[in-house]
C-alpha cells in the first residue's frame, strides 16, 4: 500500500481573523468549501470555530467577508456554546 497524499489547510478563527494551527487533510477525505472546526485560538485563548481555507482565493474571500462582519453573530453563538457546554 502506497502512502496517501496529504494537502495543508489553513483554518482562520471567526473570532479574531487571525491564522489558526494548520491541518493536514487527505486529499481523498476533503471536507467542503469553508468548513467550520471548533479549534483553540492561541490569539483568543479560547475554543472557538474556525473557517478551513484550502487556498489563497478561500483565504482572500475569509478575510473580506471578515472585514465585513459576516462572522460576527456566528462567532458570538460558538462562544457561548462552549462556554455554556463546559459548565458541570
Amino acid at each position: 500500500m502506497g502512502k496517501s497524499r496529504m494537502e495543508t489547510h489553513q483554518f482562520y478563527c471567526i473570532n479574531c481573523g487571525q491564522a489558526g494551527i494548520p491541518l493536514a487533510r487527505r486529499v481523498n477525505h476533503q471536507h467542503k468549501r469553508f468548513h467550520r472546526k471548533l479549534l483553540y485560538c492561541y490569539h483568543c485563548h479560547q475554543d472557538v470555530n474556525h473557517i478551513e481555507c484550502k487556498n489563497d482565493e478561500d483565504v482572500r474571500i475569509f478575510k473580506e467577508n471578515f472585514r465585513k462582519g459576516v462572522y460576527k453573530n456566528e462567532a458570538e453563538e460558538s462562544l457561548l456554546h462552549v462556554r455554556s457546554s463546559r459548565i458541570w
